[in-house]
């Protein structure tokens, strides 16, 4: 069916869930939130004046988060930005929807590569099978790479030392060493490693 020259091409619809009018998504980019002048107006309290967008590129819906204080979720998970397939439910702070489109995928060898590449790698295969959460919001920045402690072999001794018996560590008190004497001198080995490099 050809849409007539002034009426707007539908790109998709949200339905709210639990039932309500649906929400034609019209343009490929889409502003929504509390704000009269928004494109989607949805007049709630706790829907942010700008709460997020809907942009549809390369044949698929993306929503993006705008900073709105209690948060876009898809499917459960709250996100900053991510893709929403045909049938996937769009939280806006608490107000659910499901969105409803016939994807398009644009033609072409490096886009629906790059597109695929895109949700492969967006979360683990763990996250993408429901079998674990993971907010990106606690995710924790990667530790710097430690350089590894190069220790010193004790000093030969004139000692003869059973086959049970371990020689001292270089410094340590002759005689048994307590659990908290060895992780000290352990410390100590390893700080004068840092030391050296």
């Amino acid at each position: 069916m050809t849409p007539k020259p002034n009426e707007p091409v539908l790109l998709g619809r949200l339905e709210p869930v639990g039932g309500g009018d649906p929400i034609p998504l019209v343009k490929p980019k889409l502003l929504v939130g509390r704000h009269p002048s928004c494109d989607i107006c949805l007049p709630f309290k706790n829907v942010s004046a700008r709460h997020c967008e809907l942009i549809y590129e390369q044949g698929y819906w993306t929503v993006r988060d705008l900073n709105s204080t209690n948060g876009t979720k898809v499917n459960g998970q709250r996100v900053r930005e991510q893709r929403v397939y045909p049938g996937d439910e769009l939280s806006i702070a608490k107000h659910r929807y499901r969105l409803f489109y016939a994807p398009s995928p644009v033609t072409g060898h490096d886009a629906d590569t790059h597109s695929i590449y895109e949700d492969i790698t967006r979360e683990s295969l763990m996250q993408r099978a429901g079998l674990i959460k993971i907010d990106p919001n606690r995710l924790a920045k990667p530790s710097p790479r430690r350089r590894p402690v190069r220790l010193t072999p004790p000093p030969p001794s004139d000692e003869p030392y059973g086959p049970d018996e371990t020689p001292p560590l270089p410094g340590a008190p002759p005689g048994p060493v307590s659990d908290e004497e060895l992780l000290r001198l352990i410390q100590d080995e390893t700080e004068q490693g840092r030391k050296e490099d």
